[in-house]
């Protein structure tokens, strides 16, 4: 259930002020049990409870005719269920160049729940071990230049840093962070955290797009970056997110036909750098006959580089109260064996490699009222 409100006023024609309250609430039953070593399941989530989350904001906004804007704000959060609070205040300016360039810099402290796989965790005896966990924190800091054509094409140009502070880490010293977390379907040992880890990322983003204009559109984006994390032994590490580039190119044209038919072709193209993983110590892993990475090289270890080339053809019919579509989606044209990850498992004398999907066709029809 979320419940919000919102107030606005022009103050005078330069200024107008807003604020509001938001309050997000939900029941959690949640319960789970993995099996250790010798076999025996033991719980480490077994929650029934409501969660709620309240935020409250305020900003204002300065703004000259068309030569310059300035936003101020501040946002709290207040999280019931360990008492934690947040104060973050927020920035940004925006400069108005001549012949439709703007020049934009902003500053944002932003404050984020754990994960509730942390949050909730439970030790066998059935207390919340991570339930003081604070708010993850964000100073982020963004500085871009856009320009704008008359014929609906656009250029973007950004330059971001992110430091994280108060992300979850082991008590112990090791290189675990809760900012891997979702890499993988195993979400690791989430005992006895805390709330000292830090992060950082930082890179340049360009955009160039084309508006839906005479049945053609475009948007290509490639980015350039670092993501790195600061575990509880104190080292700089890459993050499993940590591809280092990524480029994405979309591309689509609509043919009309007849009075009510429309032909459409799309195509994209993803490409990036590998994620991050730790590497497995295969001999150890027979020894034990399950699966043991070498932790002391946490995401030392790259992946090759993702590539996927998909498109799609359909024809489109606008009925007088609905629009119908057939299209055929083809994920992965060039089939290529992109990896997914490296495992090792039970009873095993190897490495087994996991892949995503291959060449994917797929039918889709879809009605529009």
């Amino acid at each position: 259930m979320r419940l919000s409100t919102l107030w606005q006023r022009r103050h005078t024609k330069q200024i107008t002020l807003r604020a509001g309250v938001l309050l997000s609430a939900g029941h959690t039953d949640t319960k789970l049990s993995i099996s250790n070593d010798i076999g025996v399941f033991q719980p480490i989530r077994a929650f029934d409870g409501q969660l709620q989350l309240l935020e409250v904001f305020a900003q204002m906004q300065y703004k000259v005719k068309k030569r310059y804007s300035v936003n101020f704000g501040l946002h709290s959060q207040y999280l019931p269920f360990n008492g934690k609070t947040s104060l973050e205040p927020r920035a940004a300016f925006k400069l108005k160049l001549p012949d439709d360039n703007d020049l934009v810099f902003a500053y944002g402290y932003h404050a984020q729940t754990p994960s509730l796989q942390a949050l909730l965790y439970s030790s066998p005896e059935g207390v919340l071990s991570n339930k003081d966990l604070d708010f993850q924190y964000s100073h982020q800091g963004v500085l871009s230049w856009v320009k704008k054509w008359d014929s609906g094409w656009l250029v973007r140009m950004e330059s971001y840093f992110q430091w994280l502070t108060n992300i979850p880490v082991h008590q112990q010293p090791d290189g675990y962070s809760l900012l891997n977390l979702g890499a993988s379907f195993n979400a690791g040992d989430l005992s006895n955290l805390e709330s000292r880890g830090n992060g950082r990322n930082y890179g340049i983003e360009l955009t160039l797009s084309k508006s839906y204009r005479n049945g053609f559109y475009t948007l290509v984006t490639a980015s350039i970056f670092e993501s790195e994390y600061r575990g509880s032994d104190g080292l700089w590490r890459n993050t499993a997110f940590n591809t280092n580039w990524i480029f994405n190119g979309l591309v689509g044209k609509e043919f009309p036909f007849g009075k009510k038919w429309t032909l459409t072709f799309d195509g994209k193209i993803s490409s990036s750098g590998g994620r991050h993983y730790t590497p497995i110590l295969l001999a150890e892993s027979i020894a034990a006959d399950r699966e043991i990475r070498d932790e002391s090289k946490a995401y030392s270890a790259q992946y090759p580089a993702f590539f996927r080339l998909d498109a799609k053809i359909g024809v489109r019919f606008n009925a007088r109260r609905a629009t119908h579509g057939l299209f055929l989606d083809f994920t992965n044209l060039s089939n290529r064996d992109n990896i997914y990850g490296y495992r090792y498992f039970s009873r095993s004398d190897r490495i087994s490699t996991q892949y995503q999907l291959g060449f994917t066709p797929d039918f889709v029809y879809r009605i529009q009222f």
